[in-house]
């Protein structure tokens, strides 16, 4: 299995409001008003991109400042409700486990420290907001895995189209950015409610 970081993992959505604000305040970017962050689950991340009117040529250098104040802030950040006996159970499985982030490494891995999780086998850490497709190739062609039985698990829309395209099944999880009616439409082989469903895709395989 191969999982997603942010909103998958790591309950992060709420903190990547505080974050935008803290840097639109600062660069003159718009500012997210309380009552309109629950409609960004319903967007793709390009939508929310223009909602935002981050200019493209500023994009780098946002995600570089949030990467860095996700850094700051990464012990508050709660671990998702129910994901770390999932991953144990995982692991007690014998089920390999994957990371995919496009986080700063260093923020994972302090993440992963605060809560006492040692069960990834593999991390790959990226700065690109999109090529989440290549990233799934790279680890299944260089760690030797069979397409044929990875699962990807991710919270966003562009996590169903990077799995689709990496030609490996993806269980899209509700509880990140994306809600469930907008993951839907996207076609996910599974669409998961509570972290411990997982245990039974995987005794489902």
């Amino acid at each position: 299995m191969i999982f997603d970081f942010d909103g998958t993992i790591a309950d992060s959505f709420s903190s990547f409001f505080v974050i935008w604000n803290r840097l639109a305040k600062e660069c003159n970017f718009r500012v997210v008003v309380p009552e309109e962050i629950e409609t960004f689950r319903g967007k793709k991340s390009q939508d929310v991109v223009r909602s935002l009117n981050i200019p493209l040529l500023k994009l780098p250098f946002v995600l570089q400042r949030a990467r860095k104040e996700f850094g700051e802030i990464m012990p508050e950040i709660p671990l998702v409700s129910g994901m770390k006996e999932t991953l144990v159970g995982l692991r007690e499985q014998d089920v390999q486990l994957g990371l995919i982030t496009s986080n700063a490494s260093e923020n994972v891995q302090a993440f992963l420290k605060e809560n006492e999780l040692d069960c990834f086998d593999i991390l790959l850490a990226s700065s690109g907001l999109w090529g989440k497709a290549r990233r799934i190739q790279k680890m299944v062609s260089n760690h030797g895995l069979d397409r044929n039985h990875v699962l990807y698990i991710g919270d966003e829309t562009r996590d169903i189209e990077a799995a689709h395209k990496a030609g490996v099944r993806v269980a899209a999880v509700t509880w990140g950015y994306n809600n469930a009616e907008m993951l839907k439409r996207f076609s996910p082989d599974y669409l998961v409610s509570r972290p411990h469903e997982l245990l039974s895709l995987e005794k489902a395989r």
